[in-house]
């Protein structure tokens, strides 16, 4: 009994430890979001702290060498996101709508 609960602690250590930073910045934002607008602070500079927070996130990650590849690796994901958002959502410029509820019998004049 004792060993068993010396590895599952020890691997919620370890699991907390390796992940720390990315909890880290699910706390902060999540606390961002619940507090109100702070007053005499418009919205778009609200805003704009988030973003400054989450950059220093970034930063603090890349101080660091073993976070290092996960910053590799979402630059990388999102670059397939906007890969398959382009060819597989996104609308195409010369897209002609086709409206099928027109009767046949109307003929377009030319």
């Amino acid at each position: 009994m004792q060993d068993s609960y010396k590895i599952v602690s020890s691997s919620i250590l370890y699991w907390f430890s390796q992940k720390k930073w990315f909890v880290f910045s699910i706390i902060f934002a999540l606390i961002f979001i619940s507090l109100p607008t702070p007053i005499g602070l418009s919205v778009p500079a609200y805003h704009s702290l988030i973003i400054l927070f989450m950059v220093f996130i970034l930063a603090m990650m890349g101080y660091f060498p073993d976070s290092r590849p996960a910053i590799y690796v979402g630059i990388t994901w999102l670059i397939l996101l906007c890969i398959a958002y382009n060819i597989w959502v996104k609308p195409k410029p010369n897209a002609v709508k086709v409206d099928d509820h027109l009767s046949p019998s109307i003929k377009m004049e030319s």
